[in-house]
Order: C-alpha cells, then structure tokens, then sequence
C-alpha cells in the first residue's frame, strides 16, 4: 500500500540538513529483539541500571558515585522550551501515507492525540515511550476493543511500507510474556515507532528507488520527528501495516 496522497497541497519545497534519527544500539544487531522493546518501554527483564544508583568498588574503597540525572522530556530538534514535542505539526502540511482500504484491512488500531494543534495521529516522539497521556484511551487493551478474530496470536507480522524502498517485515508482540496479558495501545504505538525508527535508519542509499513520489529517509530527506502514527491497520490479525502522517513542510518528494 505504497504511495502518498495531500491532506493539504499548501506546502513549499526544498531541502533538510542534518538527519535527528534516534540511531538505537540493540543486542543482536540491526533489527531490535522482543527484550530490547520490552526494556525500551519499561517492561521488567530489561536493562534498568540507567534508572538507579550504582556504585564503583575497588581492592581499596567502595564508593558511591552520584545518581544519573532524572530523564527529561523528548523535545523536537529544534525545540527549546517546554511544549510539546510535536508543536510545531500543523494539520495543513500534512500527507498520508500508506492508508488502507477499510474494504481489505476493516480492522485497525486508532491513534487520535490528545494535544494540538496536529489532529491526525500521534507524533512518534510522542510513542516512542508508551505514553498512554499523549493519545486518547492510550491504556486500552487491544483484546478488549478488537475482534476476537484478530486477536488470537501472540505475535503478529509488522510490515512496513514506504514510498521509494521495499517493504520490510519485523514483528510485533501483542501478549507481554511476563503478565501473559494482551498488551495496551500505547504499548503498540511503542513497538511500531521503534521498528520504524530501526527500518529508517538501516536503509541505505543503494536501496532508494527514485519513483514518482518517493520520500528519502535520512539525511537530505525525511526526519524521524517529522512522522505522525495514524492507525495500525489489519485483515486477521496476523499481518499489520501503518498508516503514517508526515508534516511535509518543506518536503522534496521524486518526480
């Protein structure tokens, strides 16, 4: 379901600079694991040690060494104050990409935010750490608002779609293996952005295709804080896909 289409045409063109890709460090290489999810989102079994104290010992003295800062915010780039990271999002620069037929994929996970002044979707700065509060009814639990009929997996297909490079399978984990509960729809939104964030940052210049309407990822292309998540849309529950919303300003797509 490649492509694009305008919420609105009203926007100018030109270029990016410098790329703000969060690049992740996982622990089997590019494509990040179950666990690294998990931990990224606050799930127990992950690597914690960030968030505490810890100390330092020697044959000689044992140490304690300062508590690192308490976590802030994730801002925008460009970003200096503190307003929401995705302010700057305007409705009239927007395009969407990838949306499904209700027809083929009648079944989806909605992502409607609960700031302004953008109205479709939820920024990925703002998903990226299952922050139920930037989305409306972020807490749900997706067995308890999707039809039985597609939500019988513990796992579910991913598939990303991108106009300009071929698609890309990960995996999604709709059941967290230590409650063994279905998981939120923040958690979901969580799992999507990073997986989209490991596929914009592995692909490479060799595998763009420069096609009518074509959007490079990357440097001199589109930026990770440019990406809003609309909804996760599926058949049967095995296999979803995204519809993403871009804030185009000054967006070059091919010709």
């Amino acid at each position: 379901m490649s492509g694009y289409s305008h919420f609105n045409a009203g926007f100018s063109q030109g270029g990016y600079g410098q790329s703000y890709y969060n690049n992740a460090s996982w622990s089997n290489g590019s494509q990040p694991s179950n666990a690294d999810l998990y931990a990224s989102q606050g799930f127990p079994g992950g690597n914690r040690a960030a968030q505490q104290n810890y100390y330092v010992h020697s044959q000689s003295q044992s140490q304690m060494m300062p508590p690192p800062p308490p976590p802030r915010p994730l801002l925008a780039p460009t970003q200096i104050d503190s307003r929401p990271a995705d302010y700057w999002h305007n409705n009239k620069h927007l395009l969407t990409i990838n949306r499904g037929s209700e027809k083929e994929f009648p079944h989806s996970v909605s992502y409607r935010p609960t700031t302004g002044p953008c109205t479709a979707g939820v920024a990925l700065l703002n998903l990226e750490y299952a922050q139920s509060h930037y989305m409306v009814a972020g807490n749900d639990i997706l067995n308890e608002f999707m039809p039985p009929h597609t939500m019988r997996y513990a796992e579910a297909e991913f598939l990303i779609e991108w106009p300009g490079y071929r698609p890309a399978s990960y995996t999604f984990t709709l059941v967290d293996p230590h409650t063994r509960r279905y998981i939120t729809r923040a958690m979901l939104g969580a799992q999507a952005t990073q997986l989209f964030k490991n596929f914009a940052n592995t692909r490479k210049d060799a595998q763009f295709i420069e096609v009518d309407g074509s959007m490079r990822l990357g440097v001199d292309g589109v930026m990770y804080d440019q990406v809003r998540l609309v909804e996760l849309y599926t058949k049967d529950g095995k296999t979803f896909r995204a519809q993403w919303a871009l804030n185009a300003h000054y967006l070059s797509v091919g010709m």
